[in-house]
């Protein structure tokens, strides 16, 4: 490992190079990180409560449709649509 231009050969040289550097490099390093994260959560979350609504209209549509042996294969591919997407929703919030 190579720490600004200084080869790095075991974890306690490392942790002692990082500590000489001072502790803004590693804040500003972990601040990146949690920025880039906030961002990713923002963009996919948002995605998916899009998602969930579309797909909860198009059920809704769905279903006040006329009854037929389409309409039915359609409404159970929808309400599995939506069920895979709630989990997802469920996965990322754990």
């Amino acid at each position: 490992m190579v720490i600004h231009g200084t080869p790095i050969t075991d974890l306690g040289e490392c942790l002692e190079t990082i500590h000489d550097l001072g502790t803004g490099w590693v804040s500003d390093a972990v601040r990146d990180v949690a920025g880039d994260l906030w961002d990713w959560s923002k963009n996919i979350l948002g995605d998916l409560e899009k998602r969930i609504k579309a797909a909860k209209k198009s059920l809704e549509v769905c279903r006040r449709r006329a009854l037929t042996s389409v309409e039915v294969a359609r409404e159970q591919v929808l309400r599995h649509r939506l069920e895979r997407l709630e989990e997802q929703w469920d996965i990322y919030w754990r």
